[in-house]
This record gives structure tokens, sequence and C-alpha cells, in this order.
């Protein structure tokens, strides 16, 4: 059986961002469909986030995955040697990401118009 479970960084930082973001724990877990105390786990670093919890709350969030894993890692979680790269990285994608947000707004003004 596969396991699905983002190690524990990954996870206790998702929902640390989250939290920074104004989500409470109890929206959190509305979102997630759980308990709060299994989000306290996971904030603890004892339980992990699915890929499927991710999905739901990058989807809650209105933004991709990727995004949502972005902006919850620390960039000291990052070895020093790749920072630079890292966010290199991350403005590129943000970059790319704005450009499909507007190029998809044109299609579907031009949508619109016929």
């Amino acid at each position: 059986m596969k396991n699905n479970n983002i190690p524990d960084v990954h996870s206790k930082d998702i929902i640390g961002y989250l939290r920074s973001q104004g989500l409470t724990m109890l929206k959190i877990a509305k979102i997630l469909k759980t308990g709060v105390p299994y989000i306290s786990l996971v904030a603890s670093g004892d339980r992990n986030l699915t890929i499927e919890h991710m999905r739901r709350l990058a989807k809650a969030r209105k933004m991709p995955l990727w995004e949502l894993i972005l902006n919850a890692t620390p960039v000291d979680n990052i070895p020093r040697k790749h920072r630079q790269a890292y966010r290199e990285l991350v403005n590129v994608l943000k970059l790319s990401a704005q450009t499909h947000e507007t190029a998809d707004l044109d299609e579907e003004h031009l949508a619109m118009a016929k």
C-alpha cells in the first residue's frame, strides 16, 4: 500500500503557514473533514497530512498545491548552498502562474465577447 503522507516537516509547516494566514485549527479541521485534535497532532509533528489533505487546503486557499507547499516551506529548511536556486525557482514559478492567470483571463474575456 502506498504511503501518501508528506514528511513531518512539511505537514507541520503547512499548518503553521495556514495559521499565520488567519485560519484557525477549527477552520482547517472543517476543510479536511477531521477533528481539531488531529490538526493539533499535525501541527506538533506527531501526524502527517496526506496529499489529499493538502489538495483540499490548497483548493480552499484558491492556490495550486505547489504554491501552498512553497509558501509553507521555510527557507531555513533548504540547504544553504541551494537557497539562491530555491528562491529563483520560487520566483519563476510565481511569474509563470501570473502569466497563466492572465492568459486564462484573456481567453475568458474573448469567449464572453463572442
